[in-house]
């Protein structure tokens, strides 16, 4: 008997087929053994109910928890990357840490000067003598995408940017580039303009296999929103205090002693994170 597909509903509103395959390399991912990766798996499709994207998720996830929070975790991870949220503001720290991890010397919320007139740069970044102008495009809602819109928007500014710094380059070898980095999506046209106008972007899954997604999991940089260990409150007070990473974690314990946890919790803390990380 050839079962009939399940249509699941996205983020964005639109509707697509589900595909075990996909639901299993995610799950996989997590580092859960194959059992309960094909045990979620016939959960979802035996469960008619769960016919959004959301509702898949919520239905993993809890599963994921009650066989070992970092399994959780690194499910969580797109999820926990818009967590960062309401602003902006630790999203770019955020990628300023990943670019660090990557050998860059970064430095946040830089005022330029331009050609003319002066430039909020979200994370200036240099290795060797490429520089790039980075700019952070943060959506705390799954489904929204950056247009083509944003790319003319930043292509302008950089422009102005570049012009100026030109002019004061001495040594031609160095380059300056422009980088968008989004955590949602580009839509098509806003990825066609960019090959074509030489802007390079990442978004959770482009470029393939190189995405902000698969940087994450490759350099093990997950954010602190990702612990389950922890309370929204929590989290929220670590990053004001500058905390975006896991790992980061292990370095701040006072921090943690402030929010008055006592010393099981605290250990309880400490082990989610390296186990998370695999640092």
């Amino acid at each position: 008997m050839i079962m009939k597909p399940i249509i699941i509903t996205k983020a964005s509103g639109e509707k697509e087929s589900f595909s075990p395959r996909k639901l299993s390399k995610s799950l996989k991912k997590t580092g859960a053994n194959i059992n309960l990766v094909e045990e979620i798996v016939k959960g979802v499709q035996k469960k008619h109910r769960l016919n959004k994207t959301k509702d898949i998720y919520n239905y993993a996830f809890s599963r994921l928890k009650k066989s070992g929070p970092p399994f959780a975790a690194r499910y969580s991870l797109k999820r926990a990357i818009m967590q960062l949220g309401p602003t902006g503001y630790p999203f770019e720290k955020f990628i300023g840490e990943v670019l660090k991890y990557q050998g860059y010397y970064i430095k946040t919320n830089q005022i330029i000067q331009g050609s003319c007139v002066k430039h909020e740069i979200d994370v200036t970044s240099q290795k060797g003598n490429k520089h790039y102008m980075v700019e952070c495009k943060f959506h705390n809602q799954p489904g929204k995408k950056s247009d083509v819109k944003v790319i003319l928007y930043i292509k302008a500014r950089f422009n102005d940017v570049k012009q100026r710094w030109l002019k004061n380059q001495i040594d031609k070898k160095k380059t300056l580039q422009a980088l968008i980095v989004t955590n949602t999506k580009f839509t098509s046209d806003a990825i066609r303009y960019a090959n074509c106008a030489g802007v390079n972007i990442i978004s959770w899954s482009y470029p393939k296999d190189n995405g902000l997604g698969e940087t994450i999991e490759k350099l093990n940089l997950h954010p602190i929103t990702a612990l389950t260990s922890l309370s929204k409150s929590q989290k929220e007070f670590l990053i004001r205090k500058g905390v975006v990473l896991c790992r980061d974690i292990k370095k701040r314990i006072h921090l943690l002693k402030q929010l008055k946890l006592n010393n099981k919790k605290i250990d309880k803390i400490l082990e989610e994170s390296q186990l998370i990380s695999r640092f």
